[in-house]
């Protein structure tokens, strides 16, 4: 078989996603010497990337001894692609680091991919954007929400105005999905009076909120973030009026405005909508409304929905463990405690914080010190606050040698 034919074959194993046959064309050209080639072994790798084999992908990869432009563009792109966001940045490194090649536009934009699904990934992301600004090369409309979802993430208000002007100059302004990605970025940096001014220039265009809806999201989301929960609440009355169908975004920003004004008759409301089109049990929407319940100690309710959700958050934990405690059930609230280490639920300070209160309002000497070594086991005593609840704690309860305690937890 000619190598030519051999190369489409090889292809046509990754579409079909046959590594199997993949790997015995990989054995083949180990015979004839061509491994090592960069064009067969850029091949190989593709091959493997497309037949979601990214282990076998990588380790071609690292034997190959000379690696070129699309070596490292194949490579960085399938890890974005993967959600592997950390790792396609660490490729992007140490393509930086070699000095094989300069990264192109396909690399860069893999790369601001990668940066808006890594949680640590903002700073790297504006780092590359100033890159491609150097080299030459332009931002468009898959690269820009990436560098506008980073400015927001770091509060980089001033150069979110610069990418925004950027946006502006080359004609994605008026797309929807320009204006949603310059809201959430305006919203992030606390900038509502921005946010409010490209949402309303969007609509002057003419566009319904049916057209419209992740837009409207985004602004009541920021509405709730910068605090304005009376203009979100107006704002999902008109979103309702106008009979579109609200999705699960929609609600819980509409809870949370609700939440935060201390209005538990339009949260539920708002819950009943939900309830009516499909989200009753979406677990953002539901933890939201647990901790609604919760906070106006209606602590049976919150119970009866925490136990119906089929996925629980920290969101709803916190809700019922502080909500119990709040309502003076601190056997609940810490039994609910127990229940949430002993699942392998992640716990932070304010959570902790909040049980070590309640155990300075129980009779149970243990409860506390199985608390607090809890919190020198997995690093918590690092905490002002929750130092401070441990001493006030320890302090409360006679001959209670709380400080220095290890003993084995829940």
């Amino acid at each position: 078989m000619e190598l030519r034919s051999l190369v489409g074959t090889l292809r046509q194993c990754g579409r079909a996603r046959s590594v199997r046959h993949g790997k015995s064309f990989h054995c083949h050209f180990v015979k004839l010497g061509l491994s090592s080639d960069v064009y067969y072994a850029n091949n190989l790798m593709s091959m493997y990337v497309e037949s979601n084999s990214l282990e076998d992908a990588y380790h071609l990869f690292e034997q190959m001894p000379v690696r070129n432009l699309v070596t490292w563009s194949t490579i960085i792109s399938a890890y974005a692609g993967a959600a592997e966001p950390d790792i396609a940045i660490r490729m992007y490194n140490l393509m930086l680091e070699s000095e094989d090649e300069s990264p192109n536009g396909f690399v860069y934009s893999a790369v601001l991919k990668a940066c808006s699904l890594s949680e640590n990934g903002s700073q790297h992301a504006l780092e590359c954007i100033r890159i491609m600004h150097r080299e030459g090369f332009k931002l468009d409309e898959f690269t820009f929400p990436c560098a506008l979802k980073s400015c927001g993430s770091l509060g980089s208000v001033a150069l979110g105005r610069q990418v925004h002007g950027y946006v502006e100059k080359s004609g994605f302004g008026s797309s929807c999905f320009s204006a949603t990605a310059l809201v959430d970025m305006y919203s992030d940096c606390i900038q509502l009076d921005d946010a409010t001014r490209v949402f309303y220039e969007y609509l002057a265009q003419g566009v319904s909120i049916h057209e419209s809806l992740v837009l409207y999201n985004s602004m009541l989301s920021g509405y709730v973030l910068g605090g304005r929960d009376k203009a979100a609440l107006e704002m999902l009355s008109k979103i309702h009026s106008s009979g579109v169908c609200m999705d699960s975004y929609t609600f819980s920003s509409g809870l949370k405005a609700s939440f935060n004004s201390l209005n538990l008759r339009v949260g539920l409301q708002v819950h009943g909508l939900a309830t009516t089109s499909g989200y009753g049990l979406d677990y953002v929407i539901g933890s939201i409304v647990i901790d609604l319940y919760a906070n106006h100690g209606k602590i049976g309710n919150a119970l009866r929905l925490f136990h119906l959700l089929p996925t629980k958050d920290m969101v709803a934990w916190s809700g019922l463990i502080v909500g119990s405690a709040k309502a003076g059930l601190y056997s609940l609230s810490y039994s609910l405690f127990r229940d949430m280490i002993s699942l392998g639920e992640d716990v932070d300070e304010f959570i902790i914080t909040s049980t070590v209160k309640v155990c300075s309002s129980l009779v149970s000497i243990r409860s506390g010190k199985q608390v607090h070594a809890f919190c020198v086991k997995n690093g918590y005593l690092s905490d002002g606050v929750v130092a401070t609840y441990s001493i006030d704690t320890g302090a409360n309860r006679v001959n209670m040698s709380i400080i220095g305690t290890h003993i084995s937890i829940l």
